[in-house]
């Protein structure tokens, strides 16, 4: 398989990415990744899973009341299950 990824150009490298998964009562389920906006591999991800609307940005916590360093914020749009 890596034989294969070099003679196209590619890597088997995937961007940094973390694995989300949203649900609730009357909202469709969803499943994404989000992307730091400064990952090395992010325009050259092996599966193309990297797309504008996933990069964040990461940044320092100043909140000494969170025991976290970085902070990233990102909006989910989610839809609603209409019942028939």
């Amino acid at each position: 398989m890596w034989r294969d990824l070099n003679i196209s150009g590619r890597h088997g490298m995937r961007a940094a990415h973390i694995h989300i998964g949203v649900s609730g009562e009357n909202i469709k389920p969803l499943t994404t990744e989000i992307f730091p906006l400064d990952d090395p591999y992010l325009h050259s991800d092996t599966v193309f899973g990297a797309c504008d609307g996933l990069l964040v940005k990461y940044r320092e916590n100043t909140d000494p009341n969170i025991p976290i360093e970085l902070i990233a914020e990102f909006d989910f749009v989610l839809r609603r299950i209409h019942k028939t």
